[in-house]
Parts: structure tokens; sequence; C-alpha cells
């Protein structure tokens, strides 16, 4: 089966403890993605846990490029249906965004493929390099 994009949902707020926001996953052999990012420059807050219907999403990748936190979190075989994502930070003192999208058709083991990251600093050009384990991966990117 080949990966295809199944949707893509946000939320964003002010300053706050959590964001919760809904999203629909559909069909089989699902991977959610959700990026985060806390806007503060000087506090360095970061998300502590996101959960999409209550279930714990595992963390891939948290940096700290200067004008706050970003990260990437996922979960293998999300529950399909409208639930609830729910980003934690350690503080209140910043506002939070989050992205969440869902694909079918990936692998439900071995996930994430390629261990390679690169972060940056707000307005550079992003480049990297990434070496997938399998024929037809897919990279995500925020």
């Amino acid at each position: 089966m080949a990966i295809a994009f199944d949707a893509a949902t946000n939320g964003g707020t002010a300053v706050a403890a959590s964001l919760t926001f809904a999203h629909t996953c559909t069909g089989s052999n699902l991977i959610l993605w959700v990026a985060v990012e806390n806007n503060n420059s000087t506090n360095n807050n970061f998300p502590t846990g996101v959960t999409y219907a209550t279930v714990a999403m595992t963390q891939y990748k948290t940096d700290n490029p200067g004008a706050g936190a970003h990260s990437l979190w996922y979960l293998v075989a999300p529950a399909t249906g409208a639930n609830n994502v729910v980003v934690s930070v350690d503080r209140a003192d910043n506002s939070i965004w989050a992205v969440a999208s869902s694909y079918t058709g990936a692998a439900q083991t071995g996930q994430p493929d390629s261990g390679s990251t690169t972060a940056i600093d707000p307005g550079t050009t992003l480049t990297g390099s990434t070496t997938t384990i399998a024929d037809n991966c897919w990279v995500v990117s925020t």
C-alpha cells in the first residue's frame, strides 16, 4: 500500500498551559504527526507531552533555535474518527501553536525509519539530508 495524505488540522492559543484541538484520522495503516511551537525566546518553555484520543504520542525531536521551542511528535496506528490533540507545556507563559497531519498506508513498525534531523534558526534556508530505509518513504518537515 502506498503512503497517502489523510488530513491536516491546526490549533493555536494565547498564553496557556495546554492547547486542545480536534483532528480526524480515517483509513488504515495510519501514522499521525504533530508539530508544536511555543513562542517564547527567553523562558525556553518546552512541551511536556502530546496526546491524541488520550494516548501519549512519542516525541521525535525538540529544539530551541532562539525563538521558542519547536518539537515533532508521532503516533503509529492512531484511533480513527474525530479525537482531540492535546499539547501540554511546562509553564503558561507563552503562546502555543500546533499542526496535526495524518497519513494512510504507513508502516506500522519501525517508525520513524530515518533518524536525520536538521535544526535551523528562523530566517535561514532549510537544507538537510536523510537516508530512508525503505522505498516510497515520505519526509515530514515543519
